[in-house]
């Protein structure tokens, strides 16, 4: 039957593209084969480390505690290599006729680390922890939709929603939703206990993580490690200088002035991706100067960002015009108008609309907002001279900067990798309800249209819908989204990667740790 009316429409079947029983999914669409003998002890070396690290996959927000928790843990989906979503922990999904309720079918057969056996109740409870009205769960906006949360037997998960949400089951692949077990009437995050690839040994929150391979894992053609081993290592240099010592066999987020030297080296192999990973400056919209549209809109005419990309990127990304949905993305609005060119003049005309001259304001920065944000803020700060803006550039610890500098300045650097759908980006980082929204910006019509996009059945009208809220966002939200930057690791000859497609994260959204293997 098909759902809703127009000329362009999806129905059930499309609605539920990808949903399949894992036993009739390529090998290949799960990223190795199955032949692979588990070998050897990988050490990957990461940035975004930090002492306030968890093992509470809900509360990750960086790379170090997102390759422990995919190592540790697996979600209900997985977006394959080839950008599909596949089943991981639920076997199957199916909506309703309007996708307001959703019945997700659990794996059999799937056992904890401890040995407790998966069932839709430790499912229902993990979700429920991140909705209850005290969670700091990063994406706790995300399900904020969620009106029903309840198992119809061992395997079987409903979700119940306010409105429809036709691209659900894509959210929930991401590593935030990953499940815990439930037992003693809690979630248990603390010991680390999951049904992933590998189970933890040791754990010293923004240091180091030791895993070993999960003898039962039940995906016979992933997890090719014998063990794992995660270090955090902030300074990118650092990260660089141990895998060429033999400390780490990947080295994550090789800034672009590192990756054209390391290219040239002999004894480690660069890689680059493209994905949907964005650098931006980020203004709070609730604080002055920023809470002034004509504000934000002058300070967005003021860097170039040609000379960003040249500069800081050294030519691994493309500009961006404050818009945070990447051009790969089904959505991305090609055609958004007043384009946000460097032109101090317009920058001018914007302050005196807003009655403010001889602008003077902080950018706080720091290595963990991303790689090249200090030096990028510094060209910032020249190029505004041009508009009669003073911008002091105030660079801060990597530790506790997220939780000390991000949403809580007027004026900061950050970064935001791409998500499975449109909807899930935009909900996180900009919709009023979300503790992520690091701006504080609230547009009443961006929410209203967030909201109807969601659960909009008609494939023209929610291409026509997402191409507004992106014209909204770049005219009017506290975000410089300045450029799209690829993602550029470095590792050892000795490892067998594949071939990488596009990733909204770093490490194959992280799926490195049970896709790779020694060769």
């Amino acid at each position: 039957m098909d759902i809703g009316s127009g000329k362009s429409f999806l129905t059930r079947r499309q609605v539920l593209a990808g949903m399949s029983a894992a036993a009739v999914i390529p090998l290949a669409s799960r990223g190795m084969a199955a032949a692979v003998k588990p070998t050897g002890i990988c050490r990957f070396g990461v940035s975004g480390a930090a002492t306030t690290d968890t093992l509470d996959a809900s509360n990750a927000r960086d790379a170090f505690p997102y390759l422990v928790n995919t190592g540790l843990r697996n979600s209900l989906t997985e977006v394959g290599r080839d950008g599909k979503l596949i089943p991981e922990l639920a076997e199957s999904w199916e909506p309703n006729q309007d996708a307001t309720q959703w019945t997700f079918k659990i794996r059999q057969g799937v056992q904890f680390h401890s040995g407790k056996k998966l069932t839709s109740e430790d499912v229902v409870e993990t979700f429920k922890d991140q909705i209850r009205a005290d969670s700091t769960a990063t994406q706790r906006a995300v399900l904020a939709d969620v009106v029903e949360l309840k198992t119809d037997g061992p395997q079987t998960v409903i979700i119940k929603l306010k409105s429809s949400n036709v691209g659900l089951p894509d959210i929930l692949s991401h590593v935030n939703f990953a499940i815990a077990p439930f037992k003693d009437g809690k979630v248990d995050w603390t010991s680390g206990d999951g049904t992933g690839g590998y189970q933890l040994e040791e754990f010293s929150p923004g240091v180091m993580a030791k895993l070993k391979r999960n003898q039962n894992y039940w995906k016979a053609d992933r997890a090719h490690f014998e063990a794992v081993e995660i270090v955090g290592i902030n300074d990118p240099t650092a990260r660089l200088n141990a895998l060429r010592a033999g400390q780490v066999d990947v080295a994550s987020r090789v800034p672009p002035k590192l990756a054209k030297m390391t290219s040239a080296l002999t004894d480690v192999r660069v890689v680059t991706v493209n994905g949907t990973l964005h650098y931006n400056y980020c203004m709070n919209t609730a604080l002055a100067p920023f809470s002034d549209v004509n504000v934000r809109l002058a300070m967005k005419h003021l860097i170039n960002r040609e000379n960003f990309v040249k500069t800081i990127l050294g030519g691994y990304g493309s500009v961006a015009d404050d818009n945070p949905i990447a051009p790969s993305a089904k959505y991305y609005n090609a055609d958004l108008k007043n384009p946000h060119t460097y032109d101090p003049d317009k920058a001018k005309f914007y302050l005196n609309k807003a009655g403010v001259s001889g602008l003077h304001a902080q950018l706080f920065t720091s290595d963990a907002a991303f790689d090249g944000a200090s030096d990028g803020a510094t060209l910032f700060s020249n190029d505004a001279k041009a508009g009669g803006v003073q911008l002091d550039t105030v660079r801060t610890p990597s530790d506790g900067y997220w939780s000390d500098t991000w949403g809580k300045k007027a004026f900061f650097a950050e970064y935001w990798s791409g998500r499975s759908t449109e909807d899930s980006l935009l909900t996180q980082a900009y919709s009023k309800s979300s503790s992520e929204n690091a701006s504080h910006w609230v547009n009443e019509r961006f929410n209203q249209l967030l909201v109807q996009a969601r659960g909009e059945l008609n494939e023209d009208r929610r291409r026509d819908q997402y191409a507004e809220l992106q014209q909204i966002l770049h005219d009017d939200s506290g975000s410089i989204v300045v450029a799209f930057v690829d993602h550029v690791m470095a590792v050892t000859p000795k490892l067998e990667i594949g071939q990488l497609a596009p990733t909204g994260y770093e490490l194959e959204n992280f799926r490195a740790i049970e896709r790779w293997s020694f060769k």
